[in-house]
């Protein structure tokens, strides 16, 4: 149930900033994504799931440059949605934690250990905000081990593996 709020609340979302930019936009004279934006977006999806395509990487460092600012403008989007409405604000944070979840358990089951740290980290906020005060006090004990733990081990080994 949770997924499909956070997938709808995501579609909503999406489908409001396009429509709105592109109302914005015909009036200043630019767009959010041109007709050539989508199809280079089509040619990086395509490049990505079929890995055995040729594909020159300046059109795909294109892409993820275009891909990259339709990031930062969906961010200012949401900052601005937060800013208008507490409601936004809210479905926003929601939108925004559903992911750190989805993210800590794409890290546990892909065994991806900065995408755990990085998740686990962001979650010590809301562990704290909801009263799991010894949740919050052992997670950043344990991200602070495991943090120590990766430095100590890449300073071991560079040591280790100097003379070989």
């Amino acid at each position: 149930m949770v997924i499909f709020w956070f997938s709808a609340l995501t579609i909503l979302l999406l489908r409001c900033f396009l429509t709105d930019r592109t109302a914005e936009d015909d009036a200043e004279g630019t767009e959010v994504l041109s007709t050539g934006d989508v199809q280079d977006l089509e040619k990086l999806y395509s490049a990505d799931t079929n890995a055995d395509e040729e594909d020159d990487d300046e059109s795909l460092q294109s892409c993820f440059a275009k891909l990259t600012e339709l990031k930062i403008k969906l961010d200012e989007y949401k900052h601005e949605l937060g800013m208008r409405s507490r409601t936004a604000k809210l479905w926003l944070q929601y939108i925004y934690y559903i992911s750190v979840a989805k993210d800590f358990i794409r890290g546990e089951r892909t065994g991806n250990w900065q995408l755990h740290l990085d998740s686990l980290s962001r979650m010590l906020k809301l562990f704290a905000a909801s009263g799991h005060v010894n949740y919050a006090k052992c997670g950043r004990l344990y991200l602070q081990l495991m943090l120590d733990l990766l430095f100590g081990i890449s300073a071991y080994f560079s040591r280790v593996f100097r003379f070989c």
